[in-house]
């Protein structure tokens, strides 16, 4: 304490004073923050930080909390590391915010298991069992036709009558995939 008494006489009295008498003159200036207090309240006021920020950093358990009383010289530290991160406000995710995530996933869950039940959905594994009943009853068709069926009716025909062959095999597979297509829209239901 002296020592600032003598440095701010020089600087009364016009003279020059040293860098760490300047120094000390500048932490002298300074508002000194409490070492601790009582209440949100009181360190929210003084700390420039809401009462509920406080809250959230004693429920998540960082430094600066004990007995009762909040310690700035602990807490602003890591509030500050924390903030650098970048994280709410300095804090990570409180238990308030994780339990309305969970519930916001849970009525996501809710909502898109009523739309599987109005037929707005179709099941991945129905769909992926139907679609190889297609492709396999398809395959039936086309075997029959193409090794079976067609060649002794093809044998010796024309150019445009194979073709006329080949339009009826093609419309026969079309109008089955239509009917497939019609029972896998009856899937939804």
């Amino acid at each position: 304490m002296r020592q600032i008494g003598n440095a701010l006489e020089k600087v009364r009295d016009g003279k020059a004073i040293t860098s760490g008498e300047q120094r000390l003159i500048d932490e002298a200036s300074k508002p000194r923050v409490q070492r601790s207090f009582d209440t949100f309240q009181q360190a929210a006021a003084a700390l420039g930080i809401s009462a509920a920020v406080l809250r959230r950093a004693k429920r998540n358990g960082l430094p600066g909390f004990s007995h009762g009383r909040i310690y700035p010289g602990e807490l602003l530290p890591a509030l500050q590391a924390s903030a650098a991160k970048g994280i709410n406000e300095g804090l990570p995710p409180d238990k308030e915010a994780l339990e309305c995530r969970r519930l916001l996933a849970q009525c996501e869950r809710f909502e898109f298991e009523n739309k599987v039940e109005l037929g707005k959905y179709v099941l991945l594994d129905q769909a992926c069992k139907f679609i190889q009943e297609v492709a396999e009853h398809t395959k039936g068709i086309l075997r029959v036709a193409l090794e079976d069926q067609l060649p002794p009716v093809l044998q010796g025909l024309t150019a445009p009558a194979i073709r006329v062959h080949m339009k009826a095999l093609n419309d026969q597979i079309c109008a089955t995939m239509q009917q497939y297509g019609r029972q896998l829209a009856q899937l939804k239901k």
